[in-house]
């Protein structure tokens, strides 16, 4: 009797153990979150972090993998955070949504010296459209009829390469991302034009919990994360990362 007690007891610490604890998925989209040397950093990661240690809960590591991988994860499996995501109509019902993390702002960005003007969408049917495929900005410009004139890359990098090398007109980016690309890559930012916004994208980036994720652990992160902005370390972490 006294065995099965104590199994019964390992089993409920082990239990609680689990339901402390949860697994989290990113991937790589700098300065957000992004590898540098072994170590994920980022802004979205340092404010995960922080809501994480505020809220008590456990994870052994963050997993970077490429977005469809994570976004897989995140939508079938129990228990599993995913950042930096952005909140969609379409995605409002697949998660439960912890609260926005980081600004992110949607920009048509050209070569100053090609006097490209975009003063709405309307405008980039003229143009050739550096874009990721599955990305949320790829599948805008398709929902608004401009899929013939993408141009895809596998990553942003890539995007601002051809962008300079004249090799596609325009291409969209939140301007804080966009910023620390130019300057890791030590392109002139008055080279580069910013014109007109995309307010449909630019809601901010958000961490967003699994559907089978208690209710527990979510209204835990909900109140860590609420308590983070409020006493002004949400808007130190932002600061550092705007040029």
């Amino acid at each position: 009797m006294r065995k099965i007690l104590i199994f019964l007891s390992i089993l409920i610490f082990i239990s609680l153990i689990h339901s402390r604890s949860i697994r989290v998925v990113t991937d790589n989209y700098p300065p957000y979150n992004y590898r540098e040397e072994k170590e994920i950093i980022g802004l979205s990661t340092e404010v995960v972090k922080e809501v994480l240690k505020r809220a008590g809960l456990k994870y052994s590591k963050i997993e970077m993998k490429p977005w469809p991988r994570i976004y897989k994860i995140a939508l079938y499996k129990k228990n599993v955070l995913i950042y930096s995501i952005a909140k969609t109509e379409k995605r409002i019902k697949k998660f439960n949504w912890v609260g926005k993390i980081a600004p992110f702002n949607v920009f048509v960005y050209s070569l100053k010296n090609r006097n490209i003007t975009i003063d709405g969408l309307s405008d980039l049917s003229k143009y050739t459209i550096g874009a990721v495929k599955d990305d949320i900005r790829a599948q805008y410009l398709i929902e608004k009829g401009l899929k013939e004139n993408i141009e895809y890359a596998d990553n942003d990098w890539k995007n601002i390469l051809k962008l300079t090398s004249k090799r596609v007109d325009v291409m969209l980016n939140d301007n804080i991302s966009m910023n620390y690309r130019l300057k890791k890559r030590n392109i002139d930012r008055n080279k580069i034009e910013k014109s007109f916004k995309i307010e449909d994208l630019s809601n901010g980036l958000y961490m967003a919990l699994s559907r089978d994720t208690s209710d527990e652990i979510v209204e835990k992160c909900k109140k860590a994360l609420e308590k983070l902005k409020n006493s002004g370390g949400y808007k130190k972490i932002i600061e550092k990362y705007i040029y």
